[in-house]
């Protein structure tokens, strides 16, 4: 998703500065790697409780934003200025911006709402249904986003339908298969028992490989 901190910057510019710096932060860590991200949540963590001189915490605070912003301010200023005459035309007011961001924000009970599934299915399809929708309900929060990711080529919602079909595969063929253009996901129909699905599917998360098909 576009860091809100840059668009924020294009639609209202250097007169609202606040709402550039509100997500600036949150942005940036969003932007790095988990790793990075690691490093520096925790650091500000212990900056913040530890029992150190409030000048160095604040030091290290106003570093990493002075690095936000070069990244996701600085940086892309060509496109902010070239974006920036158009999107204030659309006098978007900072509640119309949080509630397009929002609606974008993938959450279980939003992403178990776009999968469709047959209408016709199998007592062993049925299964696996409701194998994948308590998959889904059980992710962590920052899972979801990949799950989509691998459904559709976004971690943000940009469908507003999953559709299931079932296939009969054997052996290493026998896996979920994401139409990231489609947003299709083939799921196999005979899967043994719900901990086979969710060892499998998340194993594909997690993976740096990801079976897709661009139909």
């Amino acid at each position: 998703m576009l860091s809100r901190a840059f668009i924020s910057h294009a639609v209202y510019g250097t007169h609202a500065t606040w709402q550039t710096q509100q997500y600036l932060l949150e942005d940036f860590l969003n932007f790095v790697t988990d790793s990075e991200r690691d490093i520096l949540t925790k650091a500000l963590q212990d900056f913040e409780h530890a029992d150190t001189d409030d000048e160095i915490e604040e030091n290290i605070h106003q570093t990493v934003m002075e690095i936000a912003e070069k990244e996701l301010i600085q940086e892309p200023m060509f496109v902010i200025d070239t974006w920036a005459p158009y999107l204030t035309k659309m006098g978007l007011t900072s509640a119309e911006l949080d509630k397009i961001y929002e609606k974008c924000k993938p959450t279980s009970k939003r992403v178990i709402s776009m999968i469709s599934f047959p209408s016709n299915m199998t007592e062993s399809q049925k299964t696996v249904s409701k194998y994948l929708c308590k998959f889904v309900k059980e992710l962590e929060t920052n899972m979801i986003g990949t799950f989509l990711r691998f459904m559709t080529g976004s971690d943000i919602i940009c469908t507003s339908k999953i559709e299931v079909t079932f296939v009969h595969l054997e052996g290493l063929s026998s896996h979920p298969v994401a139409h990231t253009c489609s947003g299709v996901l083939e799921l196999p129909d005979d899967y043994q028992s719900y901990p086979d699905f969710r060892s499998q599917f998340m194993e594909i998360l997690k993976s740096n490989v990801w079976v897709m098909d661009i139909v």
